[in-house]
């Protein structure tokens, strides 16, 4: 009986000595533990991509001073060229370039005869594929273009005036 009494006593004194222990452990730490909605929507992550895109984004639209390069003569030099490598490699580029275009070309086609069927996901993918061959036709006649020149280091608007300054 004493026992039972003692610990009657010990927990009344638990319950008037400490009634907020009780509360928090079901209270606001209980709920933030049950409903952490920052750790549901993963807030931490979403912030750091959130920063990284904006660090992207910040670096397309701010011009870095342009770092002194090495020439094409350097280039050649260092990777022991030869003037008959060059102009291969040259024409190589040129045909690469040829065949991408002529194949984004045929692509468009394709495109039109899936748009005039009637299949959308088949006409998406095809403007995707087009947009990757043109891509790369840009690619290889930019590399075309600065071996021609040799220049290493040419901007958009050299490789436009270079291209459309035939045609014209």
């Amino acid at each position: 009986m004493k026992n039972d009494a003692n610990n009657e006593a010990q927990t009344s004194n638990k319950n008037q000595s400490s009634p907020s222990s009780e509360a928090q452990a079901s209270g606001p730490r209980g709920f933030r533990r049950l409903f952490n909605v920052r750790l549901w929507s993963d807030s931490d992550r979403v912030k750091g991509f959130l920063h990284y895109i904006m660090t992207v984004v910040s670096k397309l639209f701010i011009v870095s001073p342009k770092k002194p390069g090495v020439t094409f003569d350097e280039a050649v030099a260092q990777y022991a060229l030869t003037e008959t490598n060059l102009t291969r490699y040259r024409y190589g580029l040129l045909t690469s370039s040829l065949v991408c275009l002529c194949l984004t070309v045929f692509l468009f086609f394709y495109a039109l005869y899936h748009a005039a069927v009637g299949t959308l996901n088949g006409f998406i993918i095809t403007l995707g594929l087009m947009v990757v061959g043109l891509c790369l036709a840009f690619r290889y006649h930019f590399w075309y273009m600065q071996l021609t020149r040799r220049q290493l280091g040419c901007s958009f608007m050299e490789w436009v005036q270079f291209t459309f300054k035939r045609s014209m």
